[in-house]
């Protein structure tokens, strides 16, 4: 939409700014040689409304202006900047030096022209891409007093049937209720957004990086809000203006799940409920009675055609899977995702080929982001389509037995699931990407392993499965690095995440901290030819990982591990109020390697489970429940094992005192972590590496 520009009387002679995660609010200074500017800035949590509040000293003047950007899609804008300007990377649309070149592009003098107006001191600008859509930014500079102002804007979209709206007056209200009394009900829903859990870790870099990842997902997206696309609402150029899905929307969700924060966790699954006409007719016409699919990206209201990549929508409907299962609802699960899931299986199904044999064999395709010699190999059985189809034939069968339903389907899906073609092995290289396909390059996408992470379908407990994916997860993340396309930030964390259920803390961490020392820009972002949100989002469910891991490795059980990626280095490591499948709410406190205390609390909902949790503990003599249940004590493997069947809020815990929160060192609310940035940005990391600028 373009910028505001602060024009000043005096020459800028210093300039310091600096953001307040806890309050989301940032807070700076610009000086001059005629006197000095502070100003504070919100874009309000939960209000249409941004503010900035100036406060001058000395001789200093300030207006404000306007600088506008056309409504022209950014790839289309991207692209035509590389090609009339020649530059390779643009980063800010609106810099002065670019600007005036775009105002001249011919496909932007093809659009109307903007309108402007001002109603009772509000300036209205109309923008219309001459199709439908449009939109009306307000704004106002307010002087307060003598030497305060008060800067304020809305923005107001209409995707169909756009005519000019004044929203003049909710602008001017919300100036009158003034930046005080706005940024303190700012602040207050921070405070408790950040407060529904807790977590502290001995290295506070990565530590602080998640309180940031959570951070950014709190600012990008909530209840009735769109989901994340690849850019959050931090807008630079960038190539691709939409929701990505074969791996990016689908990685940026699983953190706030697990973080409590079911507002901002279930805008996709949200979108998915409101989108589903969408979803439908993304499928040629001959399957829309009863399939549904989606393209590699989604524009943010819905349009999608599916092209390849059978599995990508199976993979968003995990995510919403996942969601369901941290935060149990059963009408939901029944009335709105089954439908989805039936619909997704339904699709891939019907392009499957069944042989002589009677195997049925997945359509042929790439697997994504896989590339051998110069082009992407199409064949049948990628292991990404066998994994997806096998996991959602494998939820829709559960979900059927769980609910009563008496599904019809569910007796071919159990056919199809007992005939479905196994994995593509290769002895040397463990899975392969599909049929005579094996990873013989960097592959920067672990499209191949996603039966492992984030699907968890490996029973680890299988010796010859967890060989099996030890050598394909070896294989993969050690190939030589050919160039800087070869890994890529996501390939870091996902393989730490791997190396954590695989037992390998150490490795994982390694992993993690290769992200980190490698691909993190210092602000927490991450970029590749444009902004790619996910990445950083999906080192934040890595590092969750490291303390919780939760999945059901079968129809009848709920399996919670406590620290399975906690170093041998780590001396102590708390967390509180994390969630877990199966709708548990999970405390624990780790101290010199041992889960010292912890604390599970099952939600309302009856439960028709086995919760198996597994931990590493000196004892286990002081285990109580609060209603009476009764547990089974065992080993399984280095795991101690508890197995036990909790009532509706029914609570299973060890060596906790009466104040939970300090059992749990729920003191200073992460700030150590929310801190790190601000000091942290030239410090050394533990690789002895600065932090990759």
């Amino acid at each position: 939409m373009g910028k505001f520009v602060v024009n000043l009387q005096g020459n800028l002679t210093d300039f310091k700014m600096r953001l307040n995660l806890a309050s989301a609010e940032a807070q700076g200074t610009m000086l001059t040689d005629r006197g000095n500017i502070e100003f504070r800035a919100i874009s309000h949590a939960n209000k249409n409304l941004n503010l900035v509040a100036f406060k001058l000293s000395g001789n200093e003047q300030i207006n404000i202006s306007h600088l506008p950007l056309p409504m022209i899609e950014s790839n289309h804008l991207f692209s035509e900047v590389r090609k009339k300007l020649k530059v390779r990377h643009p980063i800010d649309y609106s810099d002065y030096s670019i600007y005036p070149h775009i105002a001249n592009f011919d496909m932007i003098q093809k659009l109307p022209k903007d309108q402007f107006e001002i109603k009772q001191g509000v300036n209205l600008r109309h923008v219309s891409d001459g199709k439908g859509s449009g939109y009306t930014l307000s704004w106002q500079l307010k002087k307060i007093t003598a030497h305060e102002y008060l800067l304020g804007w809305r923005t107001d979209y209409l995707q169909q049937n756009y005519q000019p709206k004044y929203q003049h007056q909710q602008l001017l209200d919300a100036m009158n209720e003034g930046y005080d009394k706005l940024s303190q009900q700012h602040s207050q829903w921070w405070a408790s957004y950040f407060d529904s859990s807790y977590l502290s870790i001995p290295d506070k870099r990565i530590e602080a990086n998640l309180w940031v990842q959570l951070y950014k997902m709190g600012a990008a997206t909530g209840k009735g809000k769109l989901p994340v696309d690849l850019l959050g609402p931090w807008f630079r150029a960038t190539p691709w203006p939409r929701i990505w899905a074969n791996l990016n929307v689908q990685l940026s969700y699983l953190s706030p799940s697990v973080a409590n924060k079911p507002n901002v966790a279930g805008t996709l699954a949200d979108f998915i409920d409101a989108q589903n006409q969408a979803f439908i007719r993304a499928v040629p016409e001959q399957y829309q009675q009863d399939s549904a699919g989606m393209g590699r990206g989604i524009s943010a209201y819905g349009d999608t055609k599916h092209t390849n990549e059978y599995g990508n929508f199976l993979w968003l409907l995990y995510d919403y899977w996942h969601f369901l299962r941290v935060y149990p609802d059963e009408n939901r699960t029944t009335e709105k995702f089954y439908p989805m899931l039936k619909r997704g299986i339904n699709f891939l199904l019907h392009n499957s080929i069944t042989d002589a044999d009677g195997l049925i064999h997945t359509p042929a395709d790439i697997s994504p982001e896989y590339k051998w010699q110069g082009s992407f190999p199409v064949v049948p059985d990628t292991s990404y389509n066998l994994a997806l189809l096998r996991w959602a034939m494998n939820t829709a069968i559960r979900i059927n037995r769980q609910f009563s339903l008496q599904d019809q389907d569910i007796q071919r899906y159990q056919q199809a699931l007992n005939k479905l073609a196994p994995l593509q092995i290769d002895a040397d290289t463990g899975i392969m990407i599909g049929k005579g396909i094996k990873v013989e390059q960097a592959h920067r996408h672990y499209s191949h392993l996603v039966g492992l992470y984030p699907l968890k379908l490996v029973n680890l407990d299988n010796t010859e499965q967890r060989d099996l994916y030890q050598k394909t997860l070896d294989h993969w993340i050690n190939q030589k690095v050919l160039n800087h396309w070869s890994y890529k930030g996501y390939s870091r964390t996902g393989a730490s995440a791997m190396y954590i259920l695989l037992d390998q803390p150490d490795e994982a961490l390694r992993q993690l901290n290769m992200y980190m020392d490698q691909y993190l820009l210092p602000n927490t972002f991450y970029l590749e030819t444009g902004p790619v949100i996910e990445t950083p989002l999906s080192s934040a469910a890595t590092t969750q990982e490291l303390l919780l891991q939760s999945w059901s490795p079968d129809q009848h059980q709920d399996l919670i591990r406590l620290f399975p990626g906690a170093p041998t280095d780590w001396s102590a490591a708390h967390f509180d109020g994390l969630r877990a499948e199966g709708g548990y709410r999970v405390s624990a406190s780790l101290q010199d390697g041992k889960t010292e205390a912890f604390e599970i609390i099952a939600n309302e909902q009856p439960k028709s489970y086995v919760l198996q949790l597994r931990l590493k503990t000196k004892n286990l003599q002081n285990l109580k429940t609060s209603k009476g249940s009764i547990w089974q004590l065992g080993h399984q493997g280095v795991w101690q094992t508890i197995d036990i069947t909790l009532k509706p809020g029914e609570s299973l815990s060890l060596n906790i005192v009466n104040n939970s929160k300090q059992t749990f060192k729920r003191s200073a609310a992460g700030q150590s972590g929310l801190d790190y940035f601000h000091f942290g940005l030239n410090r050394q990391s533990q690789r002895g590496k600065k932090i990759n600028r």
